[in-house]
């Protein structure tokens, strides 16, 4: 069930769904109805395994096939055996603990093994020790992959005398401080900390006006997790520079001491974004989330972002792929038509409904069906077209190979249009 007021002033941040089936396209600003359709279908498909828990109470979780392959390390159990007579405390502390929840299916991990990313980290030279950072990327900014060596500086607001310093960098903004140290940022990799109702584009634009060369942003919350979902706000399209986000620790470690903090490049580590050392999926756990995110969810540490993650990211298409859910449900015990081929009334196309990991060309050829019926009328030649249209854009994205766009026009030649529209 969605509320009518969802994306309106009334209900949300008052910017209108994308309503569109070809991702966002260029509007990446505007929360994607169809992600977000998919997602919550997922849930109501068994993607739960939170069902009545309320931190500090009593809580039963349940045996169901999602929670038995719910797995704390802590506790050394699943969520799924932790009842009204298991110790409160496990609970909290898993639920509460980033990186301590993992999936335990092995079609999905096996799966996650293929698309995870090798998690990028920022390197720091410690008198010849080699330390790492965790990062994610902001949605907006330079390539990471280009993250510049050189030394990091805290930005410093303007505050009245004897307050508390603060490193927001939110000038510009009305009510907002002016930032003090303005001249030292200048060729400096700079570090802002979260917070002060101020966007993260704002604060990186800010710094990049200063002749910043790269920005740092630090969690302000405790926890292991770098701060993720860094989204450009009104001012991230103008911010050219590389933006990442740590963890309020790695914030505190950077900041300067006696000897300012150099950091020499960005690297692969070895292990994957959003699994742990023995490649299994990370599920979501934050000391700060609502109830109803945790467990029930992929780690935001995911890379490239999941379908099923608490928030709803830019680089999300579920038009064209589904990544890893589809391999979650068949650990859960869903039958699935993985092996099945997409049709075209009664021609067979030969086209995988489903391919590798999470692609889906066949279905999203069978489903543009419907909307080209739909548009085209008692039109042959409109329905032609425009199946044909979707077939050249689906191979443009590397969704169909040549001689699959051969074969959706050899049975759109055969189909009997007329039999399909009564």
């Amino acid at each position: 069930m969605f509320n009518s007021d969802l994306a309106t002033k009334r209900c949300g941040n008052g910017k209108e769904w994308y309503y569109g089936l070809h991702g966002n396209a260029g509007n990446k600003e505007a929360p994607n109805f169809l992600n977000v359709i998919m997602h919550e279908i997922g849930h109501g498909l068994g993607f739960n395994g939170n069902v009545g828990f309320i931190r500090g109470a009593p809580v039963f979780f349940g045996r169901n096939a999602y929670n038995d392959l719910a797995f704390s390390r802590k506790a050394n159990a699943a969520i799924g055996s932790m009842s009204l007579f298991w110790n409160y405390s496990d609970i909290d502390s898993a639920v509460d603990t980033p990186w301590d929840i993992v999936w335990t299916g092995k079609r999905a991990n096996e799966s996650a093994r293929l698309i995870a990313e090798k998690r990028l980290v920022l390197i720091q030279d410690l008198s010849g020790q080699r330390i790492e950072h965790f990062f994610t990327k902001a949605y907006f900014g330079g390539d990471v992959n280009e993250f510049p060596e050189g030394e990091v500086v805290l930005v410093k607001d303007a505050v009245a005398e004897g307050a508390d310093p603060t490193s927001y960098a939110c000038e510009g903004i009305s009510g907002k401080p002016d930032i003090a140290n303005a001249d030292a940022l200048r060729g400096k990799i700079v570090l802002i900390d979260r917070g002060n109702d101020c966007e993260f584009g704002r604060k990186s634009l800010n710094a990049q006006r200063y002749g910043a060369i790269a920005v740092i942003i630090a969690n302000n919350v405790a926890g292991a997790r770098p701060l993720d979902t860094l989204l450009p706000g009104a001012d991230g399209g103008q911010v050219t520079i590389p933006v990442v986000g740590v963890s309020q620790a790695t914030g505190a470690t950077l900041r300067a001491g006696a000897t300012p903090v150099e950091l020499r490049s960005v690297a692969r580590s070895a292990t994957l974004n959003g699994m742990d050392a023995q490649n299994r999926i990370y599920l979501y756990s934050d000391p700060v989330s609502q109830a109803g995110s945790v467990v029930s969810h992929i780690d935001t540490d995911m890379t490239p972002n999941a379908l099923m993650e608490p928030f709803e990211t830019p680089t999300l298409d579920a038009s064209l792929f589904v990544d890893i859910a589809l391999d979650m449900y068949q650990d859960m015990g869903w039958p699935t038509n993985r092996n099945a081929t997409a049709r075209l009334g009664a021609c067979d196309t030969g086209i995988p409904v489903i391919r590798d990991v999470g692609l889906i060309p066949g279905a999203n050829l069978i489903a543009q069906q419907r909307v080209c019926r739909a548009e085209a009328g008692s039109s042959r030649a409109k329905y032609q077209q425009c199946m044909n249209n979707h077939a050249l854009w689906l191979h443009g994205k590397g969704m169909l190979t040549n001689g699959e766009v051969a074969s959706v026009r050899q049975c759109l030649a055969r189909q009997d249009f007329a039999a399909q529209q009564n």
